[in-house]
């Protein structure tokens, strides 16, 4: 009878244990629930974010111009040669005569470009409902792309 009476007496304590662990619990719980007191946020943590501003009358640093801008062509120069500082007595008489540079080539003529064809007189005004720009980017090299474009402005959301 004694094991009987101890299996009791410890299945009670753990009963016991369970019950007043569940009343703790939700009294807590029902305690937060009843008493909410606002807290702040805190902010100290928060990274700060930068502001960023549209601007819609942005101008452009390029200004396309209509004249073409002369591109100064690179000249070729001599350089000068380095004369050695000390000679041994045997190579001065050979380093008394060193040998002639070369002249340096003659430049090619420059040929003249030939004059750019002449601009639109007419702009076409093309039937768009909405604003346009028209641009003409001329640049006068041999190699140029001649680039016409129509700008749409549109500074409206959407």
């Amino acid at each position: 009878m004694g094991k009987s009476m101890l299996n009791i007496s410890v299945k009670s304590i753990f009963l016991w244990m369970a019950i007043v662990g569940v009343i703790l619990n939700m009294g807590c719980s029902l305690g937060a629930l009843v008493v909410q007191a606002p807290t702040a946020t805190p902010t100290r943590y928060k990274t700060p974010q930068p502001t960023y501003t549209f601007t819609p009358n942005w101008t452009a640093t390029f200004t396309p111009s209509a004249t073409p801008t002369e591109t100064p062509t690179p000249t070729e120069t001599s350089t000068p040669t380095a004369t050695p500082t000390e000679n041994p007595e045997g190579e001065e008489e050979a380093a008394a005569q060193p040998a002639a540079p070369p002249p340096p080539p003659e430049a090619p003529p420059v040929e003249e470009a030939p004059p750019p064809p002449e601009e639109p007189t007419a702009t076409p005004a093309p039937e768009f409902p909405f604003q346009v720009n028209y641009f003409v980017h001329d640049t006068g090299s041999p190699g140029e792309t001649r680039m016409t474009a129509w700008v749409r402005r549109d500074f409206k959301p959407g």
